[in-house]
């Protein structure tokens, strides 16, 4: 459907490979084998997938059942190159279905691994999470509002980070922190392998990460502090995200910065007093002074 000429002589549209007769059954095909295709070029099936979701169309049965056989194959592509690939495939205004395609034909397996193997199970925590995204940013997509692949990415490896730092406690007994870093540094450059993400967005990323342990800790100056920071409202969005896909004290938490946001300096003030007097308290051991 994407092979078809116009010709500006006679204003008719020229069609070597049967495009108009696919275009109007809604059909995309490979011209050519679609195994031969497929290995030139393993990129033409996340472009099939693009289209397809893209266009409302449907991938025919040669050209789809090739892509189950051949979708290892994106492992041989430079990871510089599927970054760019990526964003024509998520940040379309289609993400939903892109994503649902590439999870059917286990190409997303092949872009995100450590993620892939967390929402194998449909419901889960990991799953949910990953379609809300890709949900909000088709909103914002349409929408004409701003998005950017720090956001997006900081998302899809988020729960592979949480996984990550459990085991580096478990089995190397490190602090919370340190495992966190430890596993953010892990996850990210496994990553990297897969696809390059320049350090415009990875450096975001990271603060995004590290934000949302942060952001627990708002007493006194802090909350405010943080409030004023470049980041927190990226941050901010990723908690509230979170929040909604996790409930509990993700949740209660995430609607305490939308409301301080919303308050005005007195407001604000008494907040923080509320959440002061309400934290539990912190005993200080007493030196006790030796009796001579």
């Amino acid at each position: 459907v994407n092979a078809l000429y116009f010709g500006v002589h006679n204003g008719k549209v020229i069609d070597f490979v049967g495009g108009l007769q696919d275009l109007k059954a809604r059909r995309l095909c490979l011209i050519g084998d679609p195994e031969t295709r497929y290995r030139e070029d393993p990129v033409r099936m996340l472009r099939a997938v693009r289209f397809a979701a893209k266009l409302n169309m449907d991938i025919d049965e040669p050209s789809s059942d090739a892509i189950h056989h051949y979708a290892g194959l994106l492992q041989n592509i430079p990871p510089a190159r599927l970054f760019e690939e990526v964003l024509k495939l998520l940040f379309n205004g289609q993400g939903l279905l892109t994503y649902e395609l590439l999870e059917k034909f286990g190409l997303f397996a092949q872009l995100f691994p450590q993620t892939a193997n967390l929402t194998k199970i449909v419901g889960s925590r990991e799953a949910c999470f990953v379609e809300q995204v890709v949900i909000n940013t088709d909103n914002r997509i349409n929408n004409g509002q701003r998005v950017t692949p720090a956001f997006i990415y900081a998302a899809l490896l988020w729960y592979p980070i949480e996984e990550a730092t459990a085991q580096y406690q478990t089995e190397s007994g490190l602090s919370p922190a340190d495992a966190f870093s430890m596993a953010c540094s892990s996850v990210l450059s496994s990553q990297l392998k897969r696809i390059m993400i320049p350090k415009r967005f990875s450096i975001p990323m990271r603060e995004i990460w590290h934000f949302q342990h942060r952001l627990s800790k708002r007493y006194g100056r802090r909350a405010y502090q943080m409030l004023a920071h470049p980041r927190f409202r990226a941050a901010y969005d990723f908690l509230l995200l979170r929040g909604q896909i996790e409930g509990g004290d993700l949740f209660e938490l995430a609607q305490w910065w939308t409301d301080f946001q919303e308050a005005n300096n007195e407001q604000r003030k008494t907040m923080l007093d509320d959440l002061r007097q309400s934290s539990p308290s912190k005993g200080r051991y007493r030196r006790k002074r030796k009796k001579l």
